[in-house]
């Protein structure tokens, strides 16, 4: 924990770039469900069943548990899938940063993260119930 602290004040910019990532999901948090897959998985945060095809194999058992645990928090399954997706996509921006900034700059790595936070198809599947964001 120690170390993360360290990394939090010495990268001042990627926190606020995470937490720009965040608020800028956050805002736009899908209120349905996107398509049957989805639908699925909000079935599965009350009724996990793998021999009942619920969800669809090859099941996603760890995306339904930290879904489940967001459901305890915010009884909705909708919020629940959906902010875990916000969470994961925000969580992505600070990967691709320490990638970005191993490989080039640090100024290369914050354009990456910036443009990151903008690309639509990452920021659409970080405001729905999909299990895209969490496995990336």
């Amino acid at each position: 924990m120690e170390k993360v602290r360290q990394v939090i004040i010495k990268e001042k910019i990627i926190t606020l770039i995470f937490l720009a990532a965040l608020s800028s999901r956050l805002i736009f948090l899908s209120h349905w469900l996107e398509d049957w897959d989805s639908v699925q998985f909000a079935i599965s945060l009350q009724n996990y069943s793998v021999a009942d095809n619920l969800p669809h194999a090859p099941g996603y058992p760890l995306y339904v548990l930290l879904g489940k645990i967001l459901l305890f928090f915010t009884q909705n399954e909708i919020l629940a899938l959906t902010l875990l997706s916000a969470i994961f996509g925000s969580l992505s921006v600070i990967l691709i940063y320490f990638l970005t900034k191993k490989l080039f700059d640090k100024m290369a790595a914050i354009f990456s993260s910036l443009l990151f936070i903008t690309i639509p198809i990452g920021w659409n599947l970080s405001t729905v119930a999909l299990t895209n964001m969490p496995g990336l």
